[in-house]
């Protein structure tokens, strides 16, 4: 998963690692002598591990999210068209007009 290179490995191949970490999803930490390491990722992938850090933050939220990732995953959940579903939000969006 995370592959360590040390920092003159990257400078000598920084637009290489650049387009693997990009293009290939590849993750690298980056050590040097004495220092903590940091981790090289894309944009794409930050972003995605930051929304899903923030979902989890809450324990209601995470339990909801869980459950729900359960029932899909056991198809008890009932499919719609496209056509069922619009026609079901237009009758909610109408139902608000007239209340």
């Amino acid at each position: 998963m995370l592959e360590t290179i040390n920092y003159t490995q990257t400078r000598e191949n920084f637009a290489k690692i650049l387009d693997e970490v990009v293009e290939d999803g590849k993750v690298y930490g980056v050590s040097r002598r004495g220092k903590q390491q940091a981790v090289l990722m894309s944009a794409d992938d930050y972003s995605s591990l930051m929304t899903t850090l923030h979902l989890l933050r809450s324990r209601k939220n995470a339990s909801r999210l869980f459950e729900a990732l359960e029932e899909s995953e056991q198809d008890n959940i009932p499919t719609q068209t496209l056509e069922e579903l619009q026609a079901e939000m237009d009758l909610a969006k109408r139902e608000k007009k007239e209340k």
